[in-house]
């Protein structure tokens, strides 16, 4: 017999058992499997153990993020895959990765980057189930965390400074070894 399972999650708002795009991939994958898995919304981050979330207790394991608590799913017997074709469970895995590619960022940049949306909705949302000093740091991370998220979905080179590069023995405009404070792009 499995142990019980007890999954961590930010609160509901708006018809959706979860506002927390994480804790949704979770909560779906769990209804789809058939887990028995009791849902303990948490508002106040700073009761789990990462400050967090989502987060899975089963018996004396704790697992932390969607790919981890997945994994841990699987090992447990509870896969929505089971009963697929090689085929049908690479057309799944395309799938997912074409909503990580395009769903994610959009949903993101709607509700963490868009200024309306984000001074309007978001950010009132969050701060409203967070204590005291975490209602000014919590919106403000997952909007720095979803930023910082779109940035690296768009696969440009990010930026180095020429000092970082000349301590790797790069060369930049064929000057080796001096001293520059400008700024250059990795290839």
């Amino acid at each position: 017999m499995a142990a019980a399972m007890e999954l961590r999650c930010w609160g509901g708002d708006w018809g959706l058992p979860s506002v927390h795009t994480d804790s949704l991939i979770i909560l779906a994958y769990a209804k789809f499997c058939g887990a028995n898995v009791t849902v303990s919304p948490i508002d106040w981050t700073w009761k789990t153990i990462t400050a967090s979330v989502p987060e899975l207790f089963c018996g004396d394991s704790t697992v932390q993020e969607p790919a981890q608590i997945l994994n841990f799913m699987r090992k447990q017997r509870l896969n929505a895959d089971y009963e697929l074709t090689a085929r049908q469970g690479a057309d799944t895995m395309a799938y997912i990765a074409l909503l990580e590619e395009k769903l994610r960022p959009a949903l993101l940049h709607t509700f963490w980057v868009d200024a309306e949306n984000y001074a309007n909705l978001t950010r009132p949302w969050f701060a409203s189930r967070s204590p005291f000093p975490l209602n000014f740091l919590v919106p403000c991370r997952h909007a720095n965390i979803a930023l910082s998220r779109i940035l690296l979905t768009k696969g440009e080179a990010p930026l180095h400074r020429i000092s970082e590069m000349e301590g790797k023995r790069m060369t930049c405009f064929k000057r080796p070894q001096q001293s520059h404070t400008g700024v250059c792009v990795l290839q």
